[in-house]
């Protein structure tokens, strides 16, 4: 296994999203505090959090 040097880049949170942008904020505490772990859970938390409107919408009104 080879380990990198270089440092994990932060991510990059979507424009708008207040569930991304304090991902982001504890992701950069964690990262401060050398709590490596937690910051990568805050990476993929801000890049697997879904932002696409869903592809079938259920009508709102009954037929």
């Amino acid at each position: 296994m080879v380990l990198s040097v270089d440092p994990v880049p932060p991510a990059v949170p979507a424009p708008g999203c207040a569930t991304c942008a304090l991902a982001a904020e504890r992701e950069r505490y964690c990262r401060r505090t050398h709590d490596h772990s937690a910051a990568a859970d805050f990476r993929v938390e801000i890049r697997s959090h879904p932002h696409d409107e869903p592809q079938a919408m259920l009508p709102r009104e009954r037929p």
